[in-house]
């Protein structure tokens, strides 16, 4: 669906809260009408074709250019974009994993000076049958307009009545003497520069005030952010929903789309906006290459549907994951691997390697985390936090105060205090479980339970395929960590409701 104007954007909210927006009576609930799919790509690949339409002259606009590849190789497989594989089909998840599959730079326009569906359905398959881009029904080409074209698409016109479209159809093309007809997934997205579209106040398709990207170039109301989160947008509905609200995941009578219950909502209990850049500009995901974004929330597929722009899968091997900025302390874990979760998320899970020898061990190393995300958000403020470290060349027990249970006999165990939670997890470079970031939070501890690392043991999507998993179920949290005695693998997670 398109993704509609909006008269002022939720940055800096005074009250944070996980909940749908734009609902209207229906709610925030979803089902996948029509049992349609969702994307998968080519072996589990989603390969994104851009074509670039007109000159795209000025700072501005070149540096656009220059992100939007860098922002799809950003999101691929990252915890902003684990939100679309809560969405699925019987075949299983969308797919996340992304890759630029081609880019083409239309700077002569020759579909003219205006765009419409039908001339963007040509130039694509004109540039397929020109061998200028390939013929992919199992990608996504995204069609992105500068600053000089006047847009009009079946969602509306540009900037008064949408910033970004996306669609599904049928073209055809000429190839080895031959006409061949191919399913399209298209989005359209237009330049915020476009006269009379871009402001300095109340957000049109631009943030509106200063954001991470283009700030030294003279962008200081969000043009690059602003296109970069409408892209993202509608990248993440064409995943959920490529049929176009024919059978897919929407919302009935709305026709709202997953990223549609959440425009104009960024900073959530789920994933806060903080200040990480340079400029001192508002942000909320990080990519693996080390580039900022402000993009808005997506809808979670769990229970009754909520706004997020983080869903899990924090993995190890990256310094502090790739959405979150460091808490205080910044680096609570020296020299060591480290999952944390942001802001108002605690740990809901746990997952380790799991051996190809028959039958396995259970001393696999820890591989990544799943931040939890619950009506209770306000319970998990991250006050306070302070590391619990494991000393020495062997896991310790160390526990203030200590448990009323022993929880995991003959296991080593970490665990938080009373009134804390784990908002993090840290490990050797050599896979030894070696501390827990414990946060001041309204938690007791109360009525705990051990969770064994499961290959079913998973309360929702497969966030981690292929690795066994410890998970707690909704609206508990992780407590604490058990390791094994000799190889410091982590053996169960103490998940305790508040």
């Amino acid at each position: 669906m398109a993704l509609a104007v909006s008269s002022g954007h939720a940055y800096a909210q005074s009250s944070l809260y996980p909940a749908c927006i734009n609902t209207g009576s229906s709610g925030c609930t979803m089902t996948d009408n029509g049992n349609g799919p969702v994307m998968h790509g080519n072996e589990g690949i989603v390969s994104i074709y851009i074509i670039f339409y007109g000159p795209f002259a000025g700072p501005i606009n070149q540096t656009l250019a220059t992100m939007v590849p860098l922002m799809i190789n950003d999101l691929s497989d990252s915890v902003y974009e684990a939100t679309a594989a809560t969405y699925y089909d019987s075949t299983g998840p969308t797919s996340i994993l992304l890759n630029v599959g081609g880019t083409y730079r239309d700077t002569d326009k020759s579909m003219g000076n205006s765009l419409n569906d039908a001339q963007i359905q040509q130039e694509i398959a004109n540039l397929i049958q020109g061998r200028l881009l390939p013929a992919d029904p199992n990608g996504i080409y995204l069609v992105l307009p500068d600053d000089t074209i006047s847009l009009t698409t079946k969602c509306g016109g540009y900037c008064s009545q949408q910033c970004g479209c996306n669609s599904n159809s049928t073209i055809e093309y000429f190839s080895n003497l031959e006409t061949v007809q191919m399913n399209l997934e298209y989005a359209v997205v237009g330049d915020p520069l476009t006269p009379g579209c871009s402001g300095g106040g109340p957000r049109i398709c631009n943030w509106g005030f200063q954001t991470p990207n283009g700030g030294s170039i003279g962008d200081t109301t969000g043009i690059i952010d602003g296109e970069l989160e409408n892209i993202a947008h509608e990248l993440n509905e064409l995943l959920t929903d490529p049929e176009g609200l024919s059978a897919g995941w929407y919302n009935v009578p709305t026709n709202n789309q997953m990223a549609d219950f959440c425009v104009g909502q960024e900073a959530t209990a789920e994933g806060t906006t903080y200040f990480m850049s340079s400029l001192d500009a508002p942000a909320n995901f990080q990519g693996r290459s080390g580039e900022t974004y402000l993009l808005q929330t997506l809808r979670a597929n769990d229970n009754a549907g909520y706004c997020v722009n983080t869903y899990g899968g924090v993995y190890w091997g990256q310094n502090f994951g790739w959405s979150h900025s460091p808490t205080n302390p910044p680096d609570w874990q020296s020299g060591s691997f480290k999952g944390e979760c942001p802001l108002f998320q605690p740990i809901n899970g746990v997952s380790k390697s799991v051996s190809t020898e028959t039958p396995p061990p259970v001393n696999g190393p820890a591989h990544a985390i799943t931040c939890g995300s619950a009506p209770n958000f306000e319970d998990f403020s991250e006050t306070n936090c302070e590391p619990l470290v494991f000393e020495g060349t062997s896991i310790q027990w160390y526990v203030d105060p200590a448990p009323l249970v022993d929880w995991d006999p003959n296991f080593f165990k970490g665990e938080c205090g009373q009134n804390q939670y784990a908002a993090g997890v840290s490990q050797s470079t050599s896979g030894v479980t070696n501390g827990l970031l414990c946060c001041g939070g309204n938690v007791t501890h109360a009525s705990c339970q051990a969770r064994p690392f499961d290959s079913s043991n998973v309360t929702s999507y497969d966030w981690d395929d292929n690795f066994l998993k410890a998970q707690c179920s909704f609206g508990q949290y992780v407590a604490g960590i058990s390791a094994d005695t000799v190889s410091g693998a982590p053996h169960k997670i103490l998940c305790c409701s508040p």
